[in-house]
């Protein structure tokens, strides 16, 4: 069998990781409630927007929160009208939480049935192959694992020898590890660095 040029996409399912603040937004979202219900907690908890301030400052102003920093902007659908507004001109650097936003704003644009692909090319004729190279293209699950899938599909298809082999990562110009980040976390295998091509979620895991 000749191989001239052929090519190999991994679709990955996704590993979606659930925050809390997901998994409870869901339950919120999806819990059956009824017309009667809804008017009824809306009435209750409903403020007057002349209240609206107080009642915020109210929160705000309890001793858990005091030594915390808010930025609060609340208008109207309309956005002509501002209801309250707390040190919205400020900048602040988000927490975890941000995932929620950069989560609804990744299915919003691709669709939570979107996949990452990573292909594998291949020149060469059966049973030798002069190049494959894996083209990384940001996929965060790729693993030992399915590269063992890959090199087994090659043996079944009678390659046995292969003389170059070549990974792939166009991130030069990124930065891999941002500079927001905390210091002490970056030995952590939560915070490492980011490249196109990710292996094993980039990091090792050592136990001594």
């Amino acid at each position: 069998m000749n191989i001239n040029i052929f090519y190999i996409c991994f679709k990955c399912l996704r590993k979606v990781r659930l925050s809390w603040g997901i998994v409870l937004l869901f339950i919120l979202f999806s819990w059956p409630l009824k017309a009667s219900e809804l008017t009824a907690n809306s009435q209750e908890n409903s403020i007057c927007k002349a209240d609206l301030k107080v009642k915020i400052d109210e929160i705000l102003n309890t001793e858990e929160l005091k030594r915390s920093h808010w930025g609060i902007l609340v208008k109207t659908l309309d956005n002509k009208t501002i209801l309250y507004d707390l040190n919205s001109h400020k900048y602040f650097i988000p927490a975890s939480n941000v995932k929620l936003l950069t989560t609804a704003a990744v299915l919003f644009k691709f669709g939570s049935n979107f996949q990452i692909e990573t292909p594998i090319y291949a020149q060469g004729a059966s049973p030798h192959l002069s190049l494959l190279k894996v083209v990384g293209k940001g996929d965060p699950t790729l693993s030992s694992e399915q590269l063992e899938k890959v090199a087994k599909t090659l043996k079944v298809q009678g390659i046995k020898r292969i003389d170059n082999l070549v990974v792939e990562d166009n991130s030069i110009n990124s930065q891999p590890i941002n500079l927001t980040w905390e210091w002490e976390d970056i030995q952590f295998y939560y915070a490492t660095a980011v490249y196109r091509l990710i292996l094993n979620e980039n990091a090792v895991i050592l136990t001594l």
